[in-house]
């Protein structure tokens, strides 16, 4: 006689309760459904089972609940990961721009570039002060003449012409340090076309007039500079300036 699938799982205790029943009693068995499936739960194979399940579904409820309070923070954190990633998008931007500025501000501050602008601005104030004037004096003695013609005070005399000196002097300060720096080699261990001329050129003149300047009958001081303290005979200190630039 065939026997169910559930009545084999039945444990061993069931199977010697199953034993002493006659034929007609397991037929009649094999015939009742509930009677089968009573004998199939209360075997403890299956209360086993059931007691797994219950324990796996008690656990899955615990893990959703958890990750039920779980979900704000994390689309919380979703979002700020979100504005950061823009942000950073940004930034990355921004320093891309940065960058281009800085190697533009680089290729502009280069040795040979700043060496040329400092030539240019000293050789522009070299042409200003040999330049004639409308009296055809140049301007060092120019400035010499409006201050013992009483047109320019001492203190505005003597700031313009320590202000243009120092200008001068500082140029030709930068201008001789930067020649003094060696240019850089290239790839093949040459220098180029423009280093080497560079490297070879003539240092630059002081910045004042040092040929000999025209002499000129001294023009009588006013009466508010007179006296002593601006006669240079008399060794005052504007005066005495102001003749050294006329004879220098």
């Amino acid at each position: 006689m065939v026997i169910t699938d559930s009545i084999i799982l039945c444990s061993q205790g069931k199977m010697e309760t199953l034993k002493d029943k006659t034929l007609e009693q397991l037929e009649e068995m094999q015939n009742d459904p509930e009677a089968i499936d009573r004998l199939a739960q209360e075997s403890p194979e299956v209360q086993d089972l059931q007691l797994e399940r219950e324990m796996a579904l008690a656990t899955n409820r615990s893990l959703a609940e958890q990750n039920l309070e779980l979900q704000g923070p994390l689309e919380l954190g979703r979002s700020n990961l979100s504005d950061k990633y823009q942000e950073l998008q940004k930034l990355v931007e921004r320093c891309q721009e940065q960058k281009a500025k800085l190697e533009k501000f680089s290729a502009a501050l280069q040795l040979g570039t700043l060496l040329d602008l400092l030539q240019i601005e000293s050789m522009k104030i070299e042409e200003e002060s040999e330049t004639p004037v409308a009296t055809g004096v140049y301007v060092f003695q120019a400035m010499a003449e409006k201050f013992l013609e009483g047109e320019v005070p001492l203190e505005t005399f003597l700031e313009n012409f320590s202000s243009m000196r120092m200008l001068s002097h500082l140029r030709r300060v930068r201008v001789e340090k930067l020649q003094d720096v060696p240019p850089p080699v290239a790839e093949d261990g040459s220098h180029s076309h423009r280093q080497r001329y560079r490297h070879h050129q003539r240092p630059l003149p002081f910045l004042c007039p040092t040929a000999p300047l025209q002499a000129f009958p001294r023009a009588p001081l006013p009466k508010r500079i007179q006296g002593a303290a601006l006669d240079p005979l008399a060794g005052g200190e504007g005066a005495a300036l102001a003749q050294e630039i006329m004879i220098t």
